[in-house]
């Protein structure tokens, strides 16, 4: 089910976040806006383990297969990515 968020909802930080392919979320072929809310059913694999936290490479949404570009940038990471969108956007425009 696709709503609209409410102001109660709590803030999410970039550690709380996943990328999802927009085709996992669609309902009826139309996929979600910021500020939706979604439901999904997630499976995947622990991959490490810090302590009491798990790190989960998610595998599958809505028993649709996630391809690894979809995934979680690791720690550290999120630069880079932004970087590579940045070079690729700047080379679109170019």
């Amino acid at each position: 089910m696709i709503a609209p968020d409410s102001p109660e909802s709590p803030a999410t930080s970039a550690a709380d976040a996943i990328a999802v392919p927009l085709s996992s979320l669609s309902v009826d072929g139309t996929p979600p806006a910021v500020g939706d809310e979604v439901e999904l059913t997630a499976k995947g694999r622990v991959v490490s383990i810090d302590g009491d936290k798990a790190m989960i490479e998610v595998t599958t949404i809505n028993d649709v297969p996630v391809p690894a570009e979809a995934a979680e940038p690791e720690a550290g990471d999120e630069g880079n990515s932004v970087m590579e969108a940045a070079i690729k956007a700047d080379a679109k425009t170019a």
